[in-house]
């Protein structure tokens, strides 16, 4: 839930615009009008993001509106290899994306984007996760999952370190700092669930059975209804201007950066 700012709703106005309310690591990004999906893999690791209200931002901001891509975007990252070992993937830039190639293997991939050894997480931030941030700003949903082998770098390109985060916190703060700086108040909520073998378990409510995928109790549904994706009977927590840690003299990035803190904070204990 959004409501701008009168600093955004006057720029909006000016505009002409009405405010409203070794290894390989494969991100596969897709965006839909009010729909997020993305594909599928082994082991996956995913952050799904959507705006309620989100067409109302762009608009606000002042910013030009940008059609996200009709087809999902495959990003492909390589983990450097270790001191016993020389790298055998080589990135070969071609027309429309990237191509990969394995030494010893004749077939090549074509990807969307590839990321050597040396790339930054911030490398992978500005092509995958802030095009995705601003979609989700213009209204439309967007998902991003990680997948490929153990091993590979899902959990550190998808979190990171306290160092050198990961594409979830970095996501988390930019929405934040992004929302505070153009909203007079607004409302993010958030679940946090794990599917596995078709089955779904609250990670913000973690279950104390033995088997926490067959505990007792309401069971944890995804499902589609027409407009976007529900997840039933998870716990959801919401953020907003009073969720920063009761510091409501906080404006733009200051608060961006309260709400973040907390909102990973919060998931990190559970």
């Amino acid at each position: 839930r959004l409501r701008p700012s009168p600093a955004a709703a006057m720029a909006a106005a000016v505009q002409g615009q009405t405010p409203s309310g070794g290894a390989l690591t494969t991100l596969a990004q897709g965006v839909h009008q009010r729909l997020g999906a993305g594909g599928a893999g082994e082991k996956p690791q995913a952050t799904d993001v959507a705006s309620a209200a989100g067409e109302a931002a762009g608009a606000a901001a002042g910013k030009s509106r940008v059609a996200p891509p009709e087809r999902v975007q495959v990003v492909c990252r390589v983990r450097p290899s270790d001191e016993y070992a020389s790298s055998c993937v080589s990135i070969l830039e071609a027309e429309g994306g990237d191509v990969i190639q394995v030494e010893g293997m004749q077939r090549t991939f074509a990807v969307t984007k590839a990321f050597g050894e040396d790339s930054a997480q911030t490398d992978v931030f500005d092509y995958v996760g802030r095009p995705a941030l601003d979609y989700i700003l213009q209204g439309y949903g967007a998902c991003i999952f990680a997948y490929g082998q153990t091993g590979s770098g899902k959990t550190f390109t998808m979190s990171g370190t306290p160092s050198s985060p990961g594409l979830t916190p970095r996501i988390v703060r930019a929405l934040f700092s992004s929302l505070a700086s153009q909203f007079a108040d607004f409302t993010v909520a958030c679940q946090y669930v794990e599917v596995y073998m078709e089955k779904v378990r609250d990670l913000l409510s973690p279950s104390q059975a033995r088997n926490p995928w067959d505990a007792r109790g309401p069971k944890i549904a995804v499902r589609f209804d027409s407009k976007r994706v529900q997840i039933d009977n998870a716990k959801r927590l919401t953020f907003g201007r009073g969720a920063a840690d009761g510091k409501a003299e906080l404006q733009g990035a200051a608060l961006g950066d309260a709400l973040s803190d907390r909102v990973l904070r919060d998931v990190e204990a559970a």
